[in-house]
């Protein structure tokens, strides 16, 4: 008997819905023969011929169902992850949070009494457990008395077969590649052809079954509450734009009441983070929760900013702009004008359009070029929900009628950052700097590809780059400066701060910053000030 299923757009339609209602994940146009192959896979090994058959037994609120979606979602979802992955982020848990919480943790100890001060993290969507068990790692190291502590680190993935092999703390020397040589020595042991986790490390990580979408958190039930921080990176990229939103607000009620939640770099791009207070540290920006929502979240008048992707804002200073404690983040869902788009907007000193912007770009649209803006428009709204097989088919349409527009390069080097594939997010950087050297975009995208792949050296020298074309660049100095106090160059990272401090100065304390969550001019003064004087 033959278990190839003839399958159709319609069939496949009623797939991609279920499995989104179900899980959360979001199966993209491309990846749709990818899923038939996976469902003919599990058909073929029920021994099922109908697809509708298979349908209903995942439609059924049974345990055969249950059990049926755990072995779908092994094929559905990947499991690349590494420990300490995201260096920036954990310097960031070493320096400032981690450090910031045990103190406050023990503070609370001897004002109240308790027998232990407490912590809690949870690693939301831990993959094969390298995350939390680095957490443990950095805890052990930053706490010397932790065992007097009630540490509670937990790990949880809708994918159960990684978990098995996440509590078995078995890897291969690929989970390594950006760990230094020591930790490895002193955390895990030669295990046949890997390497074996350290048991001490490894009892103190829990790890559970959990659904993001279908789950309801906070819960007491499952410890999954009064979280001190929460990381959920490299998740969001599986959802849609409203699933995003309900699983916001589900991690926020599960925070304490000035709890963190740290996310994937542009994972919450377009979402309105009103119930998060951004706050900007030197190797990253983390959301802490607000213990209300600020009144001002449902106001039309306020902030008024244009998204254009990875914390890039630009923020007309038209109308007056709420109190920095009552920020939110708008998604606008409009498309920047590249022709004519400025990224500094200073009251004091404006960036020169010769700098950031091309002569050509300055010449009147044609209307070819409103037709190519309507497309571009129409993409960008695509890639604000995510939809990035659609987004790449937009940009790709309008290359084959403008093969030389810059906004269709940037957006797919957008799109293929957002997935990861950093050779191809890098290759159409290089192709939107060919049409337009000129404007930063891309060079702040190779930046942050740079960084995020170790390649430091790299990220300076485009963040240079930046800064020559567009000397006005708040963002550029500051993650300079960020990258120069991981290297330990404090002069250069003090210099770098200044001239950022200096050029703040000169504008309103009410325009927001680009690249930097949505604080404004006044609140990253008052954040520099201190950083330096930490230096003096």
């Amino acid at each position: 008997m033959s278990y190839r299923i003839p399958w159709n757009e319609y069939i496949l339609q009623r797939f991609v819905q279920l499995i989104a209602s179900h899980t959360g994940l979001q199966i993209r146009d491309n990846d749709r023969k990818a899923l038939a192959q996976k469902l003919d896979t599990r058909m073929k090994s029920l021994k099922i011929s109908q697809a509708e058959v298979y349908y209903q037994l995942l439609e059924a609120n049974t345990e055969n169902s249950e059990r049926e979606w755990r072995q779908l979602v092994l094929l559905l979802t990947t499991n690349e992850t590494y420990f300490f992955r995201d260096q920036g982020q954990f310097s960031l848990l070493r320096n400032h949070l981690l450090p910031e919480l045990i103190d406050k943790k023990r503070k609370e100890k001897y004002a109240t009494g308790k027998a232990k001060p407490s912590l809690r993290l949870w690693s939301a969507g831990c993959s094969t457990g390298e995350e939390p068990y680095s957490l443990a790692i950095l805890l052990k190291q930053l706490i010397p008395d932790w065992k007097n502590w009630d540490i509670f680190i937990l790990g949880s993935d809708i994918n159960l077969e990684a978990l098995e092999k996440a509590k078995q703390g078995i890897y291969s020397s690929w989970s390594f590649r950006m760990v230094d040589a020591n930790i490895q020595k002193e955390y895990f042991h030669p295990w046949k052809n890997d390497w074996k986790l350290d048991e001490t490390i490894r009892r103190m990580v829990t790890f559970q079954h959990g659904n993001l979408v279908k789950d309801i958190y906070p819960n007491s039930s499952s410890m999954v509450h009064n979280m001190d921080i929460i990381i959920c990176r490299n998740v969001f990229v599986y959802f849609d734009f409203q699933t995003i939103s309900l699983i916001l607000e589900k991690l926020y009620n599960t925070l304490n009441s000035v709890g963190y939640l740290l996310t994937g770099h542009a994972e919450l791009y377009g979402q309105n983070i009103r119930l998060f207070k951004s706050k900007v540290l030197p190797e990253s920006v983390v959301y802490q929760r607000r213990e209300t929502a600020s009144s001002e979240t449902s106001s039309t008048g306020g902030l008024h900013s244009l998204s254009i992707g990875e914390g890039v804002r630009y923020s007309p200073n038209t109308n007056p702009l709420p109190q920095a404690s009552e920020l939110v983040k708008k998604s606008v869902p409009a498309t920047p004008d590249f022709k004519s788009l400025n990224l500094v907007k200073t009251e004091a000193s404006p960036a020169p359009l010769s700098k950031a912007i091309s002569k050509d770009s300055l010449s009147q649209k044609k209307p070819s070029e409103t037709t190519a803006d309507t497309i571009l428009s129409e993409a960008e709204t695509l890639f604000q929900k995510k939809a990035y097989s659609e987004t790449l088919k937009k940009a790709e349409t309008l290359l084959a009628s403008h093969p030389r527009h810059f906004g269709a390069y940037y957006l797919i080097a957008r799109v293929y950052a957002n997935l990861g594939n950093y050779h191809k997010a890098s290759q159409y950087c290089q192709q939107a700097i060919s049409v337009d050297s000129q404007t930063v975009l891309p060079y702040y995208l190779l930046a942050d590809i740079a960084e995020e792949q170790g390649d430091i050296q790299g990220a300076k020298g485009f963040l240079k780059k930046v800064i020559y074309l567009a000397p006005n660049s708040i963002a550029a100095y500051l993650e300079l400066g960020s990258i120069y106090e991981k290297e330990g160059d404090v002069t250069r990272c003090v210099k770098m701060r200044t001239v950022a401090l200096e050029m703040l100065k000169k504008l309103s304390p009410n325009v927001t910053i680009e690249k930097q969550g949505g604080m404004t001019a006044g609140e990253l003064v008052i954040q520099l000030q201190a950083m330096l004087s930490n230096h003096q």
